[in-house]
């Protein structure tokens, strides 16, 4: 059972951009100052924070199929090792210049027959198939760089925040039936579908909320805590009456712009993965900042 004890916010709009952290030096003192304002808590003093996971995201985050076989003379049982050398083989041939985060199964052949659990099987012929999980160079170089005040080196671990928040949200009967999970973030969209118990699709839109903000300070000559506030207040995808404030209708024709184009390209997204949605029973669940927005999910299941 998860129990969350305390939280500590702090933006860090202009120092982390698209998901990847752009200044070190201030990213780190941003986090310095929420481990010390967590340690500072009431639910959480005099004990001290040990250890810290830092999330791996962002525009270049997203998925590559993949595949490998391996062949023995005779049949012989199929182990983690063997596993392992089946995931080594299907990394082999991708070519890019990312960094290889994760390598998820998604089926298993044992003599050309489907395998549900693999391990403990015999055979003579296995075949994988995966998804690489891949992000920037550049995302996980400038994690690594950030400097803690009271954390060891060894105590820092990195998760990919796609996988991570899918499996704090999702149920194993939504992954099994087959649902799309949209991570609707400030300056990223995150789209992952699963499906069969595993997560066959992922990528990423270079699309956010704080598009719609940026879009209301220009077109209402505003400053951004202006425009956010005026966005999550006044701003609605749906029609409604305008007469108590001026300002409404046009607010909503910023937000109701920007918010359907980010859906035409969550659903662009989803047809390009070519599993139908029919086959995703367990439908969209919507995570992420900008799923504040009002009315947004009710946009998203017009549209798709």
């Amino acid at each position: 059972r998860l129990s969350v004890l305390a939280v500590e916010e702090i933006k860090a709009t202009n120092s982390v951009r698209h998901g990847r952290v752009q200044n070190i030096r201030e990213v780190s003192m941003t986090v310095n100052e929420i481990i010390r304002r967590l340690e500072s808590s009431p639910q959480i003093a005099p004990r001290k924070v040990q250890s810290v996971v830092l999330s791996i995201g962002g525009r270049s985050l997203s998925g590559s199929p993949a595949s490998a076989t391996v062949r023995f003379p005779h049949d012989l049982e199929i182990t983690e090792e063997t596993i392992r050398r089946l995931k080594n083989e299907a990394v082999k041939d991708f070519v890019g210049n990312k960094n290889i985060e994760d390598i998820l199964p998604r089926t298993f052949y044992v003599n050309n027959v489907e395998v549900k659990k693999v391990v403990g099987t015999f055979g003579s012929t296995l075949r994988g198939e995966f998804l690489l999980l891949t992000c920037a160079k550049e995302t996980r170089q400038n994690l690594e760089r950030l400097k803690f005040d009271s954390i060891r080196a060894g105590s820092v671990a990195y998760r990919l925040r796609a996988t991570a928040i899918a499996d704090l949200v999702l149920g194993l009967d939504d992954k099994q039936l087959g649902c799309v999970l949209v991570d609707f973030g400030a300056e990223t969209t995150t789209v992952s579908i699963y499906k069969d118990g595993a997560l066959c699709f992922l990528s990423t839109i270079p699309m956010g909320s704080r598009l719609i903000t940026l879009d209301l300070m220009a077109g209402m000559t505003i400053t951004e805590e202006a425009a956010e506030d005026m966005k999550l207040t006044l701003g609605s995808i749906a029609a409604g009456d305008s007469s108590r404030n001026p300002d409404f209708d046009e607010v909503n024709n910023y937000v109701r712009a920007r918010a359907g184009e980010i859906v035409a390209n969550i659903v662009n997204q989803i047809q390009s993965s070519g599993i139908a949605p029919e086959a995703l029973a367990g439908g969209i669940v919507v995570v992420g900042g900008g799923s504040q927005l009002p009315d947004f999910g009710t946009l998203l299941a017009a549209q798709s």
